[in-house]
């Protein structure tokens, strides 16, 4: 049907767009193929944020720092972020 690159931008369209429901469907998709990609955790992580999932979103934050400790500070600010959801 599509290649990882393909479901990546379907995704990122569908965010885009507001489609958050299909949004998170192509993330998840991608985070199970590749659980050791912290942008697609970082991205899955936003996305829960913005549908209410918002301990699914910690989650995913705290494994995207787990993968790529650069991320720390701007998982921290997300962290600050969910207090306001």
């Amino acid at each position: 049907m599509f290649g990882d690159e393909g479901a990546r931008r379907i995704g990122e369209a569908y965010a885009k767009t507001g489609d958050l429901a299909n949004a998170s469907r192509f993330y998840e998709h991608l985070v199970k193929k590749y659980p050791e990609n912290a942008e697609y955790h970082t991205a899955l992580a936003a996305i829960f944020a913005e549908i209410g999932r918002i301990e699914e979103a910690r989650e995913h934050a705290r494994r995207a720092v787990e993968l790529d400790p650069t991320l720390k500070e701007r998982v921290d600010n997300f962290y600050e972020y969910l207090k306001t959801k």
